[in-house]
């Protein structure tokens, strides 16, 4: 597959009709936000979050940054609930995560609850998966349709 190419304009630059030009194997083509979006390669939600301060009544955490997501709530030590702005199409998505390096095992990944939601991504932290501890800077990142 061919390296595919987006145009670069400076964020905050509207594209002329919301139209999205790019190239891919020496051709140009165009796109909107829209479309874009929905291409499997683009994530589909994020976010870096911290997960040792809580700051709302139901649980939820402070947020550094994210896209498509709403808040993530602190169920129990090391595990949380990410709620999505725009659920996702279908349960078959993957997520990667990562945390910070305390010179241990590490592990972030989806929480065994037996259940996979279009609107809710359970993900737990801690030094292994029978020791979960809250992290300060857990990022994690949703692929998907």
């Amino acid at each position: 597959m061919a390296d595919v190419t987006i145009s670069s304009l400076p964020i905050g630059t509207p594209s002329v009709n919301g139209i999205i030009p790019f190239s891919q194997g020496g051709q140009t083509y165009s796109t909107t936000l829209a479309q874009l979006s929905s291409l499997p390669f683009i994530p589909k939600a994020w976010v870096l979050f911290n997960g040792g301060n809580v700051i709302g009544g139901d649980g939820s955490v402070s947020l550094y940054s994210s896209y498509n997501v709403s808040k993530v709530v602190r169920t129990q030590q090391g595990v949380y609930s990410i709620y999505l702005v725009t659920p996702m199409a279908n349960t078959n998505y993957a997520i990667a995560g990562t945390v910070p390096n305390t010179g241990q095992f590490i592990s972030a990944g989806v929480y065994s609850s037996g259940t996979r939601s279009t609107s809710i991504i359970y993900v737990s932290t801690g030094m292994s998966s029978s020791n979960l501890t809250d992290m300060d800077y857990t990022s994690v990142i949703i692929f998907g349709n």
